[in-house]
């Protein structure tokens, strides 16, 4: 850090755009400043890794999400996390954990919802003579 400062010298004053981490990373932040100058030291663009999911493929998820889930062999009316994690697999041999799907469908501009119950063998007749015995009782 003395050393970018000795470098600077009357242009210290300029380092509030700049971020200290990059400062104390010794060589590479005064290599960064030697070859770019101040515009070397700026926080560079994410170099992470590339997305496992290209865009073909994320669309794809974004349409699979609106359609039926009958027509893929679920007997659900929403999909799951672990749902999707299984057709991505089958699909496009991506595993993908159940805390990170979460986090693709989020990207993908959906939300998680919980779904409700629905018990077909219920008789709502039966429900409602219920309901209205136990509105007396309260």
């Amino acid at each position: 850090m003395r050393y970018i400062r000795s470098l600077l010298g009357s242009r210290a004053v300029n380092w509030k755009n700049f971020t200290i981490r990059v400062l104390n990373k010794s060589p590479t932040g005064s290599h960064r400043f030697e070859k770019e100058g101040l515009e070397g030291l700026r926080d560079k663009k994410g170099r992470g890794s590339t997305p496992r999911l290209n865009d073909d493929k994320r669309k794809r998820i974004g349409t699979l999400l609106n359609e039926s889930l009958e027509e893929y062999g679920y007997n659900s009316a929403t999909w799951t996390g672990p749902m999707l994690i299984e057709w991505i697999g089958k699909n496009f041999s991506i595993i993908y954990k159940k805390a990170q799907i979460y986090n693709v469908i989020k990207s993908l501009g959906y939300s998680y919802q919980k779904g409700r119950g629905i018990f077909p063998e219920t008789d709502e007749q039966e429900q409602a003579v219920f309901k209205e015995a136990l509105k007396k009782t309260i």
